[in-house]
């Protein structure tokens, strides 16, 4: 090897400009991608997460008034006492009712309606569901549910919105377009004992 070869060499440490080029590029595509796909990963998460809690919250609410013959009685304070619910969704305050959220920070309600015979339906209302995770856990969880109700105005109320399954038929597709389309929406899940 000659002195010039050895000069060269000796003086190619880094990267050149181009190369540069080249891995700022990569890194930007690749940041431009997480920032695009992460949102939606973690909201299916959110989402498959619920689906498959919903269940076991309405079979524990079940198994808690066993002995009743309706869910007269029964309010989400008492619910949350019972252990119906994950323990990372409870509030319980030393005095005053106790409070339970979902995953998206809203607030999950209980209450009971008449069915064929009186407060035979008990219902858990979520609050604050953004609307591709509505769809998500409606869909899946639908055939758990007796009823469901969906309301793009967030509004709270019991049964508000459109009915996206009614008794005795499978979620409409359509129907749940429509009930999941605001940015926050409550969804009302009916159940029997």
């Amino acid at each position: 090897m000659n002195k010039r070869e050895s000069f060269r060499k000796y003086q190619q440490r880094g990267f050149t400009l181009l190369e540069l080029g080249i891995v700022v590029t990569i890194a930007l595509v690749l940041i431009g991608v997480g920032v695009t796909k992460v949102p939606k990963i973690m909201a299916d998460n959110r989402a498959n997460a619920e689906i498959s809690e919903l269940p076991q919250i309405v079979a524990n609410i079940q198994k808690a008034v066993a002995n009743q013959q309706n869910y007269t009685g029964m309010t989400l304070d008492s619910l949350i006492r019972l252990d119906v619910f994950p323990q990372n969704r409870v509030t319980i305050p030393a005095a005053g009712a106790a409070t339970a959220t979902n995953r998206w920070g809203g607030i999950i309600g209980f209450t009971m309606t008449t069915t064929v015979t009186v407060n035979d339906t008990g219902i858990l209302i979520y609050h604050n569901v953004p609307s591709s995770e509505c769809k998500s856990v409606i869909s899946a969880a639908g055939p758990t549910f007796l009823t469901i109700y969906a309301d793009p105005t967030d509004s709270g109320a019991t049964y508000a919105g459109t009915v996206v399954k009614p008794t005795g038929v499978p979620v409409d597709s359509v129907a749940l377009t429509t009930g999941c389309s605001g940015v926050s929406n409550t969804i009302s899940f009916g159940f029997g004992k």
